[in-house]
This record gives C-alpha cells, sequence and structure tokens, in this order.
C-alpha cells in the first residue's frame, strides 16, 4: 500500500510539474536579446542540419555548448517553429527540477517536507520566469538537480550501482547545457567526495572558466583534471 501511495504521489507530482511550467508557455513572443540569440542558433542548426556547429546568422557561435541548441532544433522538426516550441527545453527542464526537488524530499525527509519543497520551488518568481525563457540556465539547474538526486540516492544508503554511475553522465550533460557548470560541477563533486569519505572534505576534480569554446582552453591550460582522483571515485561505485 506504502509504495502504491509513492508511484501516486509521484504522478501527481509530475502532473503540478507540467501544470507549472507549461500553460501560456509561448503567448508571448521572444524577449530581446537572448531569447532571440537561442532561437534563431537553433533554427539555423534544424534548417541547415549541421547539428556540430552552432551558428547565427552564419557566423559560428562557440562561446556556449551545443546541447540546448541541439534539443531545440529537434524540436522545431517536430513541432514546427514557434515561440512554444523555442521555449520546450527550459519549460522540460523546470518541470524536471520540480519533480526532483520533490523526489529528494520525499527521500530524505518524507512525504510532507517533498510536496512542501516542490510546493516552493513552484511558486517561486526567478525559477517560473527562467522556465519560461530561452535561457541555458533552467537547463543547467535541470542536470545538476539530477546529478544531486543521485547523490541523494547513494546517501539514503541505494546499494544500486546506476545512481553512482549516472551522477557522471548528468554532470557531463551539465557541462553540455552551459559552460558554467565548471562551478556546479566542482561543488557537485566535493559532496560526492565528502558522501564517501564521512564528511572529509576532499576535491575530485576542478574545472576553469569554460565560458570560452566551453572550457578546452582552460583544461588544457591548467591541467586541472586530476584522474587519479576520478579513478578513486570509480572505485567506490
Amino acid at each position: 500500500m506504502e509504495n502504491q501511495v509513492h508511484c501516486k504521489d509521484r504522478i501527481l507530482l509530475l502532473a503540478l510539474a507540467l501544470a507549472v511550467a507549461f500553460p501560456f508557455l509561448g503567448s508571448f513572443g521572444l524577449l530581446e536579446p537572448d531569447e532571440g540569440r537561442f532561437a534563431q542558433i537553433g533554427r539555423e542548426m534544424a534548417a541547415s542540419g549541421d547539428y556540430l556547429v552552432p551558428r547565427l546568422n552564419g557566423i559560428e557561435q562557440f562561446y556556449k555548448p551545443p546541447l540546448v541548441y541541439w534539443i531545440t532544433a529537434v524540436g522545431y522538426k517536430l513541432f514546427g517553429v514557434s515561440e512554444w516550441t523555442a521555449r520546450l527545453p527550459s519549460a522540460l527542464a523546470f518541470a524536471g527540477v520540480i519533480w526532483l526537488t520533490g523526489w529528494m524530499g520525499w527521500r530524505l525527509r518524507g512525504r510532507k517536507v517533498g510536496w512542501m519543497a516542490a510546493l516552493i520551488l513552484g511558486s517561486m518568481v526567478e525559477p517560473y520566469a527562467l522556465g519560461r525563457q530561452i535561457t541555458l540556465d533552467m537547463s543547467l539547474t535541470f542536470w545538476i538537480t539530477a546529478a544531486l538526486a543521485c547523490l541523494v540516492e547513494v546517501g539514503a544508503g541505494s546499494r544500486s550501482r546506476w545512481a553512482g554511475y549516472l551522477f557522471f553522465v548528468c554532470m557531463g550533460l551539465g557541462f553540455l547545457a552551459d559552460g558554467m557548470g565548471r562551478s556546479a560541477f566542482g561543488c557537485t563533486c566535493l559532496g560526492w567526495n565528502g558522501q564517501k569519505e564521512g564528511g572529509k572534505a576532499g576535491s575530485a576534480l576542478g574545472i576553469g572558466d569554460s565560458d570560452n569554446l566551453w572550457g578546452g582552453d582552460e583544461l588544457v591550460r591548467h591541467g586541472v583534471l586530476e584522474v587519479s582522483r576520478i579513478m578513486e571515485i570509480f572505485s567506490w561505485l
């Protein structure tokens, strides 16, 4: 019976997240300058079929990673070019963040806390606004939140290895969503290391400023990938 209640809660929470994120998503025009720029990059990617190199008015754009552009371009192919489709990645990410926040609350402190956390997040102005704009922030937030959910699963005593491996997948996708993920990436790995070492602080790896060519120049210049520490983390899985 308890599992049936939890399943019902998950479905209801998903309905709440979608009800918050999607209504009137395409009811207003694109906001300048960011929405116009990101929407056009996705449109040109869909039109040209070149999913490797993002372009704006034919000019290569490497200052941000391409994951959101890919999702936007696929959305244009499936649903046509519109404001609703352009904002679809952010809306999906916002709904996912609400759901994951509720799930983490349930896992850590029970059903009541989970629902309170989800309702509070869904009623906050800034997350709501970012979830309805074509920016990279909400997509990055989703992948970081998903990685933290993996940490919660591991910290709650789960013996399944999928959460450990999925943690790294989510962080990698977060890096592809927004180069600014370098700070959150380092902090989350710090949290993983602390969880596995009984709270002892220690950095797993660091990443420099990745706004320029997704961070490749910083990674090469500073050599901040501590491979031995990464392998140590994998040995814990």
